[in-house]
């Protein structure tokens, strides 16, 4: 991660930082600044006025939403190079976490208004072990579908017996190397299994039933997409009953024709 995101990311939680302190670092990156006014003045904020400047967008977002934004434009880059071992396009993971973020901010809304920022942070952040292990599952890929079809294992849970670790465990370490904050080291650690979770149950599960309703509607679905199933203990925890979450993925789906790069058709490009 730059210098500057963690920076903003220390501001955001200064309680004496400023509207001022977090302008200067954003403006100090040309490509970050252009990137986050691009994200501002987009439907997805849907602003009557036209947003110009870093300065104002800041103001008028709040200091947890433009930290958000900012690791989203950062991540972009990251997200988007092919990922063949777990059967992903290039830019797909990158559509497949942002559709996610969405979903686990719209459910927070929904659940526990608080925690939307950090829920699309969560969101966006959950599968980025992906990036690191794609080369080792490509290598076991033949005997991590073997113990998913004799043993009846999920995708993650034959990716741990195969290669001794999982997704989740090294996309946990990566965050914790870039020092965010334990609940979103929780969520990344335990989005395919929420009750596991200790401290953040509620937010985990967020990010639990986006990552498959994301899958379901194809946003980046991957060779393992459908092989992490939700729990039905997940769905209760959250009193998500089936008309909520049909409601749920109608709005997912109109969130993500809002966000830019999707308006744009830019994936993969």
């Amino acid at each position: 991660m730059p210098t500057s995101v963690h920076r903003i990311m220390e501001l955001t939680r200064d309680p004496s930082a400023s509207v001022q302190d977090i302008t200067k670092v954003i403006s100090t990156d040309q490509a970050l600044t252009a990137n986050v006014l691009r994200w501002c003045n987009s439907p997805f904020y849907g602003f009557a006025q036209k947003i110009s400047s870093v300065n104002q967008a800041v103001s008028l977002l709040g200091f947890s939403t433009i930290s958000s934004m900012v690791i989203a434009t950062t991540v972009r880059s990251i997200y988007n190079r092919e990922l063949s071992g777990y059967g992903l396009g290039a830019g797909e993971l990158w559509k497949h976490s942002v559709a996610c973020a969405l979903g686990s901010r719209i459910l927070a809304v929904k659940k526990a208004p608080a925690l939307k920022d950090i829920a699309f942070t969560a969101g966006l952040l959950h599968d980025i072990g992906k990036i690191i292990l794609s080369n080792a599952v490509e290598n076991s890929f033949a005997e991590i579908q073997g113990r998913v079809k004799r043993e009846k294992l999920s995708f993650v849970r034959a990716e741990k017996e195969s290669l001794g670790f999982d997704h989740t465990e090294i996309g946990e370490k990566a965050a914790e190397r870039w020092l965010f904050p334990d609940s979103i080291r929780e969520a990344i650690r335990f989005h395919h299994e929420p009750l596991q979770a200790r401290d953040n149950k509620m937010l985990v599960s967020f990010v639990h039933v986006s990552n498959l309703a994301t899958s379901l509607m194809g946003f980046g679905l991957g060779c393992d997409g459908l092989l992490n199933p939700v729990t039905e203990d997940v769905l209760k925890s959250l009193s998500l009953e089936e008309k909520e979450f049909d409601i749920f993925c109608s709005d997912l789906v109109l969130s993500v024709s809002k966000i830019p790069e999707f308006q744009e058709n830019q994936i993969g490009k």
